[in-house]
């Protein structure tokens, strides 16, 4: 039988030795799985790329109406509406280029002479190279004719209009108006019922 310690006598910690270290070998591995599982868990594509969305229309924005100042504060021109036959010939493959997919004339081209990168262009989700609008016109707008700037998108993720809720954005749309503000709608709340897309 072992003899109890006493209050002035030295522990040798060595006799629990086993236990501790089993506790702390799972208390590693708890936090080792724990690191893991956060690395692989699935991220929610609904809510990080309509923020990424966000962050590339505002860089576009800015480019926009810097090439407006350039030009008698008159928007770039849009060459083509993007319809969905276009947006499913231009998902992008690894290594594709995404300027081939645009017009000469294209506003998506123009702004790359005001330090927008390509992969600004691209929706995260839709993987397209006509993954964002422009509310403009085939020959440029002139901003004069835009009064509710605040309401009037200048830029947004396509499909916003056609099918909202729906399609590689599941209902997290991206916009930004004239008037520098810029949030994520669902397309049938109240945010985007008072967007204008046209003057």
């Amino acid at each position: 039988m072992r003899r109890p310690k006493r209050r002035n006598e030295k522990v040798d910690w060595r006799e629990g030795a086993p236990v501790f270290r089993c506790l702390g070998c799972l208390f590693a591995f708890s936090i080792t799985i724990g690191i893991i599982a956060l690395i692989i868990a699935p991220r929610d594509k609904n809510v990080t790329p309509s923020v990424q969305c966000l962050a590339n229309l505002k860089a576009l924005r800015v480019a926009t109406l810097a090439y407006a100042t350039d030009h008698e504060n008159v928007l770039p021109p849009v060459a083509h509406p993007t319809t969905p036959e276009m947006l499913s010939k231009a998902v992008l493959k690894e290594g594709d280029q995404i300027t081939p997919y645009w017009p000469e004339d294209d506003w998506r081209r123009l702004l790359l002479a005001y330090d927008v990168k390509p992969e600004q262009f691209v929706c995260p989700n839709a993987n397209s190279a006509l993954s964002y609008e422009l509310g403009s016109r085939p020959k440029g707008l002139d901003q004069v004719m835009i009064s509710d700037k605040n309401n009037y998108a200048l830029l947004w993720d396509v499909g916003l209009q056609e099918k909202p809720g729906e399609g590689p954005h599941a209902g997290k749309y991206a916009v930004e108006t004239l008037g520098e503000v810029g949030f994520v709608t669902s397309g049938k709340d109240d945010l985007a019922a008072r967007l204008r897309f046209r003057p």
